[in-house]
């Protein structure tokens, strides 16, 4: 695996992510120029509940990311079907002046439109808050500005928890995830 620096982040050489995050997810210019993930991954920006942001089942929150790498499976030196994107973000709450969890996550492209390079990809990962922690996956398409993750689990205070993660990206390495979760 080669790395470099690609929009602030750490990327294998062939790939072009949306942030996501990329995300699953910076993949794109300012929605779309990351990391593939992102899930998604990404950014979260602002709890509309009290405390950590956390508390509640429906809250927003902004994601920066601050690891990402990127993983040339078939060391083509390619961006190729197959290759991975693995991220770390932090959490903050809307004003971005409180830290409230972190996201993890990996992307793995299925799709390479060769015109530019954007891929879709599988992305899984992991928020973790301070009451428990919230699964998702999705299928993403990363030349959309906006896309949104299936919430397939979670533990302690997400017990049982469903829903969706719309993620909306603002620059490279920063993105809004509204959770609603069920």
């Amino acid at each position: 695996m080669t790395s470099s620096a690609h929009h602030g982040k750490t990327t294998s050489g062939r790939c072009r992510k949306v942030a996501v995050q990329g995300r699953l997810r910076r993949l794109l210019p300012i929605a779309t120029a990351g990391a593939l993930a992102a899930l998604v991954v990404g950014g979260v920006a602002a709890a509309s509940a009290p405390g950590d942001g956390s508390e509640g089942r429906d809250f927003t929150a902004l994601d920066i990311t601050i690891r990402d790498t990127g993983v040339d499976v078939d060391n083509s030196n390619s961006f190729t079907v197959g290759d991975e994107d693995i991220f770390t973000d932090v959490l903050k709450n809307r004003a971005g002046t409180e830290t409230i969890g972190s996201l993890t996550a990996i992307c793995t492209a299925t799709e390479i439109r060769s015109e530019d390079e954007r891929p879709t990809a599988h992305c899984a990962g992991t928020v973790t808050l301070s009451r428990g922690t919230l699964e998702f996956a999705q299928l993403v398409d990363f030349a959309q500005p906006t896309f949104t993750l299936a919430i397939t689990g979670g533990t302690g205070r997400y017990d049982r928890a469903h829903g969706q993660i719309t993620v909306r990206f603002l620059n490279e390495t920063e993105a809004l995830y509204h959770f609603d979760i069920d």
